[in-house]
């Protein structure tokens, strides 16, 4: 039997950086909030800027 949470455990957690946690929260709110009222509302600008501050709280490439 696999011990799922043995490779759960290696999976990094970005638990400082609150600041850019912060701003990633926000993106997401926008989103929903536009999807909301608009349910075919495409956001690629805001998803783009989602992935870089993803890559920021992560030090990605």
């Amino acid at each position: 039997m696999i011990d799922f949470w043995t490779f759960f455990s290696q999976i990094p957690i970005a638990k400082e950086r609150q600041e850019v946690r912060s701003k990633i929260n926000t993106q997401v709110n926008k989103i929903l909030k536009n999807k909301e009222t608009n349910p075919g509302f495409d956001a690629p600008a805001l998803e783009t800027q989602i992935d870089q501050l993803v890559y920021q709280l992560y030090n990605l490439t």
